[in-house]
């Protein structure tokens, strides 16, 4: 049979092209046609470790997969700056790279699973970007001046983590003269397992959101975003964000709303509108309008930044946590009625089982001087279950020609009870979990203050040994929710867990599945009629034998009840009886 020739033209793609083309079989004059698959693989990259924590000097090494091939090229904002590139493996085996000035570039990748190994420089928050023929992922990490964010890590300098993740099994802790900061309009997140920890003369700038088992903020310390949302407006133009300030037609600009309405200018141009969610408040706040000849940076009159904190235990203040926004440029060009307005105060949620401190926690507005309007406050909303804490929470409208309004504060204390009408049960047996699900509520908004009040009750989910039994659980009208399940079959310890569906409180409770085991014994199995006779025994606890104190024990002879005696403090019992006059055999 003679040989087929096969050719292969190479095709240079942004995806790979398999082809195998069709093998012709001759046999007995017929010809036969066995088709082979072909398929198109387009190139992908996915970063396997997006975040990591190495040391200063210490290797970072970044796992990665791709499909297909291509042109691989690493590199990032600060390369060769901040780390340096030291190896490169495809599939186990070490590839050669192409190292240029500020990338790194392999030509022909066509590995499934890959490893770059870089060396950490400098401290902080680093950056390397893959670009697999176009298609980009990003690989990021965060180098503490000493210690790991698996151990303990301090920061004692000024860093730069905008859209950063800072995230750790340890703790964080930024001294005295650490820092971190992010952009206006831009955010970092830190998420620790452990505490953070921000000494005296240290501080968070910038737009934050922190997950973590306790917060501390020293006296002198400090959590700030002032400023760090949207921009003021520049030479006679409004300013920017949903409750922007208004320039007009001559010389002044109005002040931004967000928690209430920002104040008007000289000339009467109205005020930014309020916006957002006075419970869950997580937007940023506007800028005031700039004034004529006001030319200097858009941070005059920007409008505050957002914090959220989730502090599962304790958030313990004696420092401050703000989110103000920036006073408007005032006498532009020296001419006193060009004035802009004041920037909106931005927003604050802070979610903890406990608060405390005697510090200060504010969302005000900034002035507008003279002829420029004052912004408004903005929004604070506090989630909490113990509640000692004796600072100032303010969110007031800074002053201008017309003062912004007061912002809003929202206070939420969620109350969840829960209780069993049984902890030791039997196997199967049908048992009642009930309780009050609700929140106590306290608003104040724009200076009024609407009083205490108990909102809708929240409906719960029940999980039994963490398995869903029943989610969304409407209480009644009062809070006041029930519901009844069969205890599991198997013996020993379980577990009910009631949550809010909100997430803010959970209540577990545990009981015991068990079953009793009675000993019985007679003095004498063969008696005399009319003689005395002792019955005894013992009530056990399945499965850990502990004794049924104190309990009654019921005596039955040949089905009819005899009497009823009690265990002691051990489960033995005792009861003495005189026997039938009739011969025979009894049961007892």
């Amino acid at each position: 049979m003679p040989e087929i020739s096969k050719k292969t033209k190479n095709v240079r793609m942004d995806f790979r092209l398999k082809i195998v083309s069709c093998l012709i079989i001759v046999l007995c004059g017929l010809i036969f046609f066995s088709p082979f698959s072909f398929s198109i693989e387009k190139e992908t990259i996915d970063v396997i470790n997006p975040y990591s924590n190495p040391v200063l000097g210490g290797y970072w090494v970044i796992h990665f997969e791709t499909r297909g091939n291509g042109v691989l090229e690493i590199y990032g904002p600060s390369y060769p700056d901040d780390v340096d590139f030291v190896e490169i493996y495809g599939n186990g085996k070490k590839v050669r790279a192409e190292v240029c000035d500020n990338r790194v570039i392999i030509r022909n990748w066509h590995y499934r699973e890959g490893k770059a190994v870089f060396r950490v420089k400098t401290t902080g928050a680093h950056t390397l970007i893959f670009n697999f023929s176009g298609n980009l992922a990003v690989a990021r990490n965060f180098a503490c001046d000493s210690g790991t964010l698996n151990t303990t890590c301090y920061v004692n300098t000024t860093q730069n983590v905008t859209g950063e993740v800072l995230s750790g099994l340890g703790n964080l802790v930024i001294t005295g003269n650490g820092s971190l900061f992010t952009d206006a309009l831009q955010e970092a997140v830190i998420n620790m397992q452990g505490y953070v920890l921000i000494e005296t003369g240290g501080s968070l700038e910038g737009n934050f959101n922190i997950t973590a088992t306790n917060l501390t903020v020293q006296p002198g310390a400090s959590i700030n975003a002032d400023k760090k949302g949207y921009p003021g407006g520049l030479n006679s133009t409004n300013g920017q964000g949903p409750g922007a300030g208004i320039y007009g037609l001559d010389y002044a600009g109005s002040g931004a709303g967000y928690g209430g309405y920002g104040g008007n200018d000289a000339q009467n141009d109205s005020g930014g509108s309020p916006y957002g969610s006075y419970s869950w408040s997580l937007d940023f706040g506007s800028g005031g309008a700039g004034g004529a000849n006001c030319t200097l940076n858009p941070s005059y009159g920007a409008g505050g930044g957002k914090i959220f904190l989730n502090i599962s235990n304790t958030l313990t203040l004696y420092g401050s946590i703000s989110a103000n926004g920036g006073d408007g440029q005032a006498n532009c060009s020296g001419v006193s009625a060009d004035d802009s307005g004041g920037g909106s105060g931005g927003s604050i949620l802070i979610l903890t089982n406990t608060l405390e401190g005697n510090g200060t926690i504010s969302a005000n507005g900034g002035s507008g001087d003279d002829y420029g309007g004052g912004g408004a406050g903005g929004r604070i909303a506090v989630y909490y279950q113990t509640w000692n804490f004796t600072g100032d929470i303010e969110s007031l409208g800074g002053s201008g020609y017309e003062a912004g309004q007061r912002g809003s504060i929202y206070y939420n204390h969620p109350e969840l009870t829960a209780d069993l009408d049984d902890y030791v049960v039997n196997p199967d047996q049908l048992i009642t979990v009930s309780g009050t699900s609700g929140s106590t509520v306290e608003e104040l908004y724009n200076a009024t203050f609407s009083g205490i009040l108990n909102i809708s009750p929240e409906n719960v989910s029940i999980y039994l040994d963490g398995n869903l039994l029943i989610q969304n659980l409407a209480p009644n009208t009062s809070g006041y929710y029930s519901y009844s399940f069969n205890a599991p079959s198997a013996l020993g310890t379980h577990t009910i867990t009631v949550e809010q569906v909100s997430g803010t409180c959970e209540k577990t409770l545990t009981f015991e599945v068990k079953t009793i085991n009675v000993s019985i014994a007679l003095d004498d199995y063969i008696v005399n009629p009319n003689q005395t006779i002792t019955i005894q025994g013992q009530a056990l606890l399945q499965p850990d034998n502990s004794p049924v104190a104190n309990n009654s024990i019921s005596i039955w002879l040949n089905g009819q009840l005899l009497n009823t005696t009690q265990t002691n403090s051990s489960g033995f019992y005792n009861y003495t009886f005189i026997t039938p006059m009739e011969a025979g055999t009894y049961t007892i």
